[in-house]
């Protein structure tokens, strides 16, 4: 989160909706090409003006193989080398490689902040941004300070002279110095921690925004017991979501419906699946059917992050009462991210991706590296295809209801809640907008004396 202060996006998602930044309007009349007209007289911290090479040469390093961009893996099923081009110095073309109609979400991926075509690759050494925020000390493993940029393009913002940022090995010292005074805010603070950060405090307030934020149960569908679907199906059956919403996260998440269209994103109101509930005696009775009268021994393994072992100790309890006994394994993050993708069930977490297509993509696909349950379905590829390839909300609609009933059908994976997105802060801060992610929007923030 380092370089959120210090640059801005083409587009920004506030309440679920695409606004303008950098971009101030955008048309595609295929969601395969896409146009984009530019802010102008916008600044980089190192004083060159913003223009449309600036736009190419920032996606064309993302879409680079050989920079190894964090952000390749959003944008390399779509957008190749040589797909973003200048029109003229405040207007951009987009030609994808396929239709993809949530494009536009696609550019709020974090690692997709514009640059200057100028710029070296060493955020350390040139921090160049356009944002409200510059960079002026920073020390790895430590801290940053960030002074106002004067020439920043919205009028009257930042509304602080400056920022520094602490960072924090252990959650239990983010909390500590919270409540000290030391800091003001906790950009990050996870839904199951919150009365921990509170702790009575009634000068501590908790800022929370609907996120796409989860956890996905994905169980292997080439690897016995989990090849056949009903004992997929009676895991499902044997947690109680509304439970787990509300214990875990104090409330502060959506219940899930092992699909992937959750509540942050518009095309939900279109799914009309029923919600799946707690049901220990079809659990039983699918076990019995499945070859497994007397329960099942099945192994859990995660990694000791964002809560999963509280949560996998949830499931755990919940599904004994269906006879299914579950191994719980916790792994080192370092040694879980040798083989997340090859365990037979495993429990990971999904970071708030601001498109579904991103996601959805990336888990679900017969040919992705990190479709973790090695499900294949090839209605559910087209229909994915066709998707991305469709304007009209109604008809994205139909297209995801589908999609949804084919994954309550093979039930690949269980996605038992959706996260809100937290930030904590002081009484004495104001003007910090909820977020669905731990970018820190700063702008218009202010501190009471």
């Amino acid at each position: 989160m380092t370089f959120y202060p210090v640059v801005n996006y083409l587009v920004r998602i506030s309440d679920g909706v695409v606004r303008p930044e950098l971009a101030t309007q955008w048309n595609s009349p295929d969601a395969k090409v896409w146009i984009l007209k530019l802010r102008e007289n916008v600044k980089f911290h190192n004083g060159k003006p913003f223009v449309a090479d600036d736009v190419v040469s920032t996606f064309e390093r993302i879409v680079d193989p050989k920079t190894k961009s964090p952000a390749l893996g959003a944008f390399s099923s779509f957008l190749q080398p040589g797909g973003t081009q200048t029109v003229d110095d405040h207007t951009v073309r987009f030609e994808l490689t396929r239709p993809v109609s949530d494009f536009l979400s696609t550019l709020t991926t974090y690692h997709a902040a514009i640059v200057p075509s100028n710029w070296s690759g060493d955020f350390q050494k040139e921090p160049w941004g356009t944002g409200p925020f510059k960079l002026t000390k920073y020390v790895p493993r430590q801290g940053a300070e960030y002074v106002r940029n004067e020439n920043y393009w919205e009028p009257g913002l930042p509304y602080l002279d400056g920022l520094r940022l602490t960072y924090f090995d252990e959650f239990e010292s983010q909390i500590a110095a919270l409540h000290s005074g030391a800091v003001d805010v906790l950009s990050s603070v996870d839904a199951n921690t919150v009365e921990a950060v509170k702790a009575g405090r009634s000068d501590i307030q908790i800022i929370a925004r609907p996120s796409a934020w989860h956890s996905e149960l994905a169980m292997r569908v080439d690897t016995p017991p989990f090849d056949d679907r009903r004992v997929r199906k009676a895991i499902a059956l044997s947690f109680d979501r509304e439970k787990i919403a509300k214990d875990l996260f104090g409330g502060l998440a959506e219940i899930g419906n092992d699909h992937p269209f959750g509540p942050f994103y518009s095309v939900s109101k279109y799914i009309k699946l029923p919600q799946r509930k707690q049901d220990i005696a079809q659990a039983r009775k699918l076990l019995a059917e499945a070859g497994h009268p007397n329960g099942l021994d099945v192994e859990l393994t995660t990694y000791r992050a964002y809560g999963l072992p509280e949560f996998g100790q949830v499931l755990q309890d919940m599904a004994k009462e269906a006879g299914i006994r579950v191994k719980l394994s916790v792994e080192p993050g370092d040694v879980w991210y040798t083989h997340w993708t090859t365990v037979p069930m495993g429990l990971q977490p999904w970071v708030h991706r601001p498109s579904y297509s991103a996601f959805v993509n990336l888990a679900y696909r017969c040919s992705t590296s990190w479709n973790q349950s090695h499900w294949c379905n090839p209605e559910f590829d087209e229909l994915l295809t066709k998707l991305d390839a469709t304007l009209e909300p109604e008809k994205q609609g139909e297209i995801a209801n589908r999609m949804a009933e084919i994954m309550a059908e093979e039930t690949p994976a269980i996605i038992a809640y959706w996260a809100y997105f937290v930030k904590a802060a002081t009484s004495k801060v104001h003007g910090l907008v909820p977020e669905s992610t731990d970018y820190l929007d700063l702008r218009q923030a202010w501190k009471a004396s």
